[in-house]
């Protein structure tokens, strides 16, 4: 079966594909450049993972930009977008209860480890937001795609680039 690759599509997948490449920025530019100017981007990821030390998984001896769970979601998510192709176009029904049901795994491990029962490690988080990853992935790519294929088909600059070449002109309301 031959994929059908929608340019909403293509700018979710280039959109996914460079958020998990820059998880690797902070690591590299850590190693190869200066510790120091790593720490700009490492507080730039701060606002979305809490970049604990021991529970990241580490590249040239540094810690990714997030934590193993949240690079397993990312990498998830793109796993997902990269699976939806291949499948037919139709939603999946009650996104949210399956979301819960794929975050079931990862809660449990979060709440479990919360209270004592056990001390999760890399591998069990990981694989816990790779199924969440995928799973959202594969959820919410097609109505990514519906949204960017509606804001483009409503944009006025869309539908007519060359209004866009001579300038944008804007009548006061005063």
């Amino acid at each position: 079966m031959s994929p059908n690759l929608s340019a909403p599509y293509l700018v979710i997948l280039a959109g996914v594909l460079l958020w998990c490449i820059s998880l690797f920025i902070p690591p590299v530019i850590a190693a190869c450049v200066s510790p120091a100017l790593s720490q700009n981007f490492y507080a730039f990821f701060s606002t979305v993972c809490h970049q604990y030390d021991s529970r990241s998984l580490h590249v040239f001896g540094y810690k990714l930009a997030v934590c193993a769970r949240c690079s397993g979601i990312y990498f998830g998510f793109l796993g997902g977008v990269l699976l939806v192709p291949f499948f037919s176009k139709r939603r999946i029904s009650h996104v949210g209860r399956f979301l819960c049901v794929a975050a079931l795994p990862m809660v449990l491990d979060v709440a479990m480890g919360s209270v004592g029962m056990y001390e999760g490690n890399h591998a069990i988080r990981v694989l816990t937001g790779l199924l969440f990853g995928v799973a959202a992935g594969f959820a919410l790519t097609p109505i990514l795609e519906e949204a960017i294929s509606e804001l483009l088909s409503t944009s006025r600059f869309v539908n007519s680039p060359p209004q866009l070449l001579r300038g944008v002109h804007y009548e006061s309301k005063t």
